[in-house]
């Protein structure tokens, strides 16, 4: 497989490097100790983009997340949290999930109660960072409790399979099942759902702002106000053919009724039209 490498968390560069199943094997089965923890080496499981911007000592890819270009697997980081010390174990997550996965445990196991656990989960589509927006976010929040939600950032780095020491507990398993699909019908049930969510949050925040500027308006302003709110409305109505006349003729009304041009430019219009929209600003006000 391909990795994504950087030989220590603060170089600045990455690197490309191919690991086999055998190697990867190994490194599961017996992984290096390395004393101290900056020293670790640390993977992306993913590729970067054609031309990437260049460390300029190095002269290899800068490891910033605008160099990423696809994620083959998802890197998911569990450990207690530390303020209720509540979490997931590796046995509670073998028995939710039936994916295919690999879980090792992570630098720190052992040293506090609860387990530290990393999971590598492979995609059955590469998912391009691109993509990696606000609602793919907190669906994987939704489905992964208890996960570290800085996984679900651009640019995850993962620490490789390691110890502290010769004798630190250390624990890995590999599932065999179905490669994680996130493109299935339930995960983009599960985005759609939080997309609505979403979408509703910002209806009721802008809601909760414009009644506060209401309030705060001068009757003028309120008059102001609720003109453009109905020019609004029947702008958002427009059928498609009509939809010149109709922004025409709202603009000469907001006129007669002394509408500032700087105020009715505030009009939310049709991608298509902002050109005449513009054009129509200035021909009714000039």
């Amino acid at each position: 497989m391909k990795l994504l490498y950087k030989p220590q968390d603060c170089v600045p560069f990455m690197s490309t490097v191919h690991m086999t199943n055998d190697d990867w094997l190994r490194r599961l089965q017996n992984p290096p100790v390395i004393e101290d923890k900056s020293l670790c080496d640390l993977a992306i499981y993913g590729t970067q983009i054609d031309n990437p911007e260049l460390d300029p000592e190095s002269c290899l890819p800068r490891n910033i997340a605008d160099n990423m270009d696809c994620l083959y697997a998802l890197q998911l980081d569990y450990e207690p949290d530390k303020k209720t010390g509540k979490g997931m174990s590796i046995d509670e997550f073998c028995d939710s999930y039936d994916f295919r996965y690999t879980i090792y445990t992570s630098y720190s196991y052992g040293l506090t109660p609860g387990d530290r656990y990393r999971v590598v989960a492979p995609l059955a589509e590469p998912l391009y960072v691109r993509n990696l927006n606000l609602f793919v976010k907190e669906a994987l929040e939704l489905h992964f409790k208890y996960c570290d939600v800085s996984c679900f950032h651009r640019g995850h780095w993962q620490k490789l399979p390691c110890k502290r020491s010769s004798d630190a507990p250390y624990r890995f398993y590999q599932h065999k099942g179905e490669l994680l699909d996130l493109f299935s019908v339930e995960w983009q049930e599960l985005e759609n759902k939080r997309y609505a969510a979403h979408l509703e949050k910002l209806r009721k925040e802008e809601e909760a702002r414009r009644r506060a500027r209401e309030e705060e308006c001068s009757d003028e302003d309120r008059r102001i106000a609720g003109a453009m709110r109905k020019a609004q409305a029947v702008i958002d109505e427009a059928q498609i053919g009509n939809r010149n006349n109709t922004l025409f003729s709202i603009l000469c009304w907001l006129k007669s009724i002394d509408v500032e041009r700087y105020t009715a430019s505030e009009l939310d219009v049709w991608d298509d039209m902002r050109a005449d929209f513009q054009g129509m600003l200035n021909r009714i006000w000039n």
